[in-house]
């Protein structure tokens, strides 16, 4: 017994090259919506670690003049409270807020005349 069929050849041979057609349209879509995540995984991981070293330079700026206002600690002698003198009116403290350090500097040049003096803080 024969078993007639209604399609022509060139039409059974098309569901081979269609399926890999279709799996290979959504292979690329995969990899394009994993591109977007990572991309958007990069962006957050930069935007975060950028917030924190700004909280802890702040905290270092916070505690350079706090050292400034201090009573009784006038700009001849900055060295005090944790503070080094590194010389040349430099004076240099280095902290941890969290898990994250900042060295902080008062920069004070010269030392006796200026009354001006500069707060650097790096997170």
């Amino acid at each position: 017994m024969k078993i007639l069929s209604n399609q022509s050849s060139a039409e059974q041979g098309m569901t081979l090259p269609v399926t890999l057609l279709i799996c290979g349209i959504l292979g690329i879509l995969m990899l394009s919506y994993l591109s977007i995540v990572q991309s958007q995984h990069l962006s957050v991981t930069r935007a975060q670690s950028w917030n924190s070293a700004i909280v802890t330079a702040e905290a270092g700026i916070e505690e350079g003049l706090a050292q400034l206002n201090a009573a009784g600690v006038s700009t001849n002698n900055l060295g005090t409270n944790g503070w080094t003198d590194l010389g040349g009116g430099t004076y240099r403290k280095t902290n941890s807020v969290g898990g994250n350090s900042y060295v902080a500097s008062i920069l004070i040049s010269p030392a006796v005349t200026n009354p001006n003096p500069m707060v650097v803080s790096t997170g």
